[in-house]
């Protein structure tokens, strides 16, 4: 199954990179409906999830329930297992490319999506279904009633509390190849008097403004910050998608990152490993950064020491060390490398971004309203209020949003 999100993950991110400059950027609405129908005399009834009014690749959703209420059966009444024995999609050129049930939790989450191969009149040509005011039915659900109560759905969102999912806090995102997307999401029941709920979620549009809050810091040391890059775009080739094809982008506690463009995950297998700030400091983990940079990154279990060899220069930083040393000369930085956990027992190196501009050099922007980090070659003259740098990041942003669930 992960091979088959990779898949389709390397195949959308292949279709986004053939669109028209600037298709990306626009900002769509939509409606997405939850409908309860009413319960047969076991007390078993269906909820349907419709869209109307929008152009989607597909949507990933996390909901939640009173598990003391409602009880999620299969098709015999039985209680189910798995989200596959009560839940799935209705239309044939669609696919569920993730399942995740929690019955004890009453949290359930699935992502549906627009099949690769799909064709037809309600299918852009870049893959999205096109919906109209007429609600398209996509995916159901089955549950039954087991005491009185609420027996209605919601979005699970970090913000309401538990429980909810970690890997999609904000509940609900829909993804569109061509724009960024706003939704409204509603809860009716078909068959009752009851009010239909209703509330709004930026699915996937980032933020327009930024800010940093610390300058770029560049030695030069063992990068070419004196030099031109040749790969550097130039003055009338500065796009979003050629700035990002020389960046590396991380956000502050996700488990995937922005590599030329491309969504990867740092660390496959461990999404507990992702950028995280403290102490007014950001901390990214230097085997992964530096990889990407060109390095050779090493390991010293004995001494706990990280070491980074790149053009001929050697780095070397030890856990808990405030100092690292550059060719053997001793530099300073303002937070000492640290180990992270990681699956199995195992730990992860952690630096502060300015070892990366101060060791590696390179420009490197901690842009705070996205909570990301810009890693670029100083050659590049990222600028950190520029226009072009923005709608790059908002790219990024988007793409996180879109593919970091399926790697």
């Amino acid at each position: 199954m992960r091979r088959k999100l990779l898949a389709l993950a390397m195949v959308a991110l292949a279709l986004l990179s053939v669109m028209p400059p600037g298709m990306a950027v626009g900002v769509g609405t939509g409606t997405v409906i939850f409908e309860s129908g009413a319960p047969d005399a076991d007390g078993v009834f269906q909820v349907t999830m419709k869209v109307q009014d929008t152009t989607v690749w597909g949507i990933q959703f996390a909901l939640k329930y009173d598990p003391a209420v409602i009880q999620p059966v299969d098709a015999q009444g039985d209680p189910a297992q798995t989200l596959a024995d009560f839940a799935g999609v209705v239309q044939p050129w669609t696919e569920v490319v993730n399942e995740d049930f929690y019955p004890e939790r009453g949290l359930l989450g699935s992502a549906w999506i627009t099949s690769l191969d799909a064709t037809g009149d309600q299918i852009s040509q870049y893959g999205d279904t096109i919906v109209g005011s007429e609600p398209l039915d996509v995916f159901t659900f089955r549950f039954k009633r087991l005491a009185e109560g609420d027996t209605g759905l919601e979005i699970a969102t970090e913000a309401k509390g538990e429980p909810f999912q970690d890997v999609i806090p904000e509940g609900l995102i829909a993804m569109s190849m061509t724009e960024d997307l706003i939704m409204d999401v509603i809860f009716r029941e078909a068959d009752s008097a009851a009010p239909e709920r209703s509330e709004t979620i930026v699915t996937s549009s980032a933020p327009s403004d930024s800010s940093s809050s610390s300058p770029a810091e560049s030695t030069g040391a063992m990068g070419s910050s004196g030099t031109t890059d040749p790969d550097a775009p130039e003055a009338g080739q500065r796009t979003p998608e050629a700035l990002l094809e020389q960046a590396v982008m991380l956000k502050i506690g996700s488990h995937a990152a922005v590599v030329k463009g491309s969504v990867t995950a740092i660390y496959p297998g461990e999404r507990e490993v992702t950028a995280y700030a403290h102490d007014n400091r950001t901390f990214v983990p230097v085997r992964f950064v530096g990889e990407r940079l060109g390095a050779t990154v090493g390991w010293d279990n004995e001494t706990q020491t990280a070491t980074v060899e790149k053009d001929g220069h050697r780095v070397e930083m030890a856990i808990g060390s405030s100092t690292f040393t550059l060719d053997g000369a001793s530099r300073s930085v303002d937070a000492p490398a640290e180990l992270t956990p990681s699956v199995g027992g195992n730990f992860r190196t952690m630096v502060p971004i300015r070892f990366v501009s101060e060791a590696l050099g390179y420009q490197v922007e901690w842009d705070q309203a996205r909570d990301l980090v810009v890693i670029v070659p100083t050659a590049l003259g990222w600028d950190k209020d520029g226009q072009v740098e923005a709608q790059a990041m908002d790219q990024a942003i988007l793409r996180l949003s879109m593919y970091s669930m399926f790697v």
